[in-house]
C-alpha cells in the first residue's frame, strides 16, 4: 500500500478540524454558560462578518457613482467584479450553524 499524498492527508486534517469546530460551536450554542469565551467570540466574528457586508454594499455603490462600469483602478472589472464579492462570507460555519440552531 503507497503512501497518502500529502494534499489527502491536509484535507483529511481540514475536515477533522472543521468537524471538531462544527461540534465546538454546536455545544458553545446549546450551553452558552459552560461555553461563553467560544460563544462571544463566534458572535465577534459574525457581527465582523456582518459589518464587512455593510462595508462592500456601500463600497460598490460608491464606485458605481465615481467610476461607473469602467474598468477599476487594479484592472479588475471594476464594480462588476465587487459586485461579484458582496455574497463572500469569512465564516460561512458560523452562518451554517445559524441555520441548525
Amino acid at each position: 500500500m503507497g503512501r497518502v499524498p500529502r494534499a489527502a492527508r491536509r484535507a483529511r486534517a481540514r475536515g477533522r478540524l472543521r468537524r471538531a469546530g462544527e461540534d465546538l460551536l454546536n455545544a458553545a450554542a446549546h450551553d452558552r454558560d459552560t461555553y461563553f469565551d467560544v460563544w462571544e467570540l463566534a458572535e465577534a466574528l459574525i457581527e465582523h462578518d456582518e459589518l464587512s457586508i455593510g462595508w462592500r454594499a456601500r463600497h460598490v455603490t460608491m464606485v458605481e457613482r465615481v467610476i461607473g462600469s469602467r474598468t477599476g483602478t487594479g484592472g479588475s472589472s471594476g464594480a462588476a467584479y465587487l459586485r461579484s464579492r458582496l455574497p463572500l462570507r469569512y465564516y460561512p460555519v458560523l452562518w451554517d450553524l445559524r441555520s441548525g440552531l
